[in-house]
């Protein structure tokens, strides 16, 4: 009996729908922006390189993300049957050894001045990841998100362009980060409303709060956008649309009429992330710009990706003036 809860358990919690959605948004930070500046080499001054990036990610994103899935299984089961901590005290134990072995092994080993630095963001990464797995993750999962994936996990990453590209990921995936994590409220919003029982991180923040957040994600995507309008291309413009159905769906989210919301958040969250793609392949090398291939055709790339590097380039102008 003990073993069948267990199975079960374990199965929904690393396969599961809810399990296999969140490992796709934890996905979307290295996949949809820093991997694509790797393998288009768009910036050639990296000492990571796109096999090794592929090897680093799966360690540290899926490896991770499983763990602490069968940690919230632990929990689940422990509190039904309590012999059940006995089993999943070895299962731990066992991939942790695991991952030890995999560091030795396939780590990405790379001569670094900085290498301290991502030791530590990977070490608050792993803790927040232990974290979402206990009962703490399971009332505000997406705030752990938030935080350890589209956060933690991109200073991560951008370390290995010695910090170079850390703007540019951030003009670039600021936008899709809050579609997905609009749609993650309206979802949020659902689950307050039909099953009360259920935790999730509006019934942590309360309903008012999670709709106004929204309205915060639609602000902040039209600063982003219009930086894009101006600095790098017109197409940031279809961007507006996905601030127009933030607005759009207030009142619908405010009268509890929430099947709608979620339907176009949902659509909203491949659109956006198409349209950033759209972005970036229309715009210049990241901030700063490559600097190795020319540096007379350097003196006349268009301004960086970001609004920092735009501000620079302006500040530049003037002092040679």
């Amino acid at each position: 009996m003990v073993l069948g809860h267990i199975a079960q358990s374990l199965t929904l919690n690393l396969i599961g729908p809810d399990s296999i959605l969140l490992l796709i948004l934890k996905a979307v930070v290295p996949v949809f922006v820093i991997a694509y500046y790797i393998i288009l080499e768009r910036y050639k001054d990296t000492e990571l390189m796109t096999d090794d990036f592929i090897l680093y990610f799966v360690q540290l994103v899926v490896f991770w993300h499983f763990y602490s899935r069968i940690i919230r299984s632990a929990f689940e089961v422990c509190k039904k049957t309590q012999g059940a901590i006995w089993f999943y005290l070895p299962l731990l134990a066992i991939f942790f050894i695991f991952k030890i072995v995999w560091i030795f092994t396939f780590a990405v080993q790379i001569e670094r001045t900085i290498y301290w630095r991502r030791y530590i963001f990977e070490i608050i990464y792993v803790v927040m990841q232990i974290i979402n797995g206990t009962i703490l993750g399971e009332m505000s999962q997406d705030f752990w998100y938030f935080v350890a994936d589209c956060l933690i996990g991109t200073q991560v990453y951008t370390i290995f362009f010695r910090d170079e590209l850390n703007y540019s990921v951030f003009n670039s995936f600021t936008p899709i980060l809050l579609a997905i994590l609009t749609f993650l409220l309206v979802k949020g919003l659902l689950i307050n409303h039909k099953f009360k029982d259920q935790l999730c991180m509006v019934k942590t923040i309360g309903k008012h709060d999670a709709i106004y957040l929204i309205l915060v994600y639609a602000l902040v995507s039209f600063l982003t956008y219009t930086i894009d309008f101006f600095a790098n291309t017109y197409w940031a413009a279809l961007g507006f649309i996905y601030v127009f159905h933030n607005i759009i769906i207030f009142p619908s989210l405010m009268e509890s009429k929430l099947i709608i919301p979620l339907i176009t958040s949902t659509i909203f969250m491949g659109l956006v992330a198409l349209l950033q793609l759209h972005i970036m392949n229309h715009s210049p090398n990241p901030y700063p710009r490559d600097l190795t291939i020319n540096e007379d055709l350097s003196t006349n790339t268009p301004n960086g990706h970001n609004l920092l590097s735009f501000i620079a380039n302006a500040i530049q102008c003037q002092v040679a003036d």
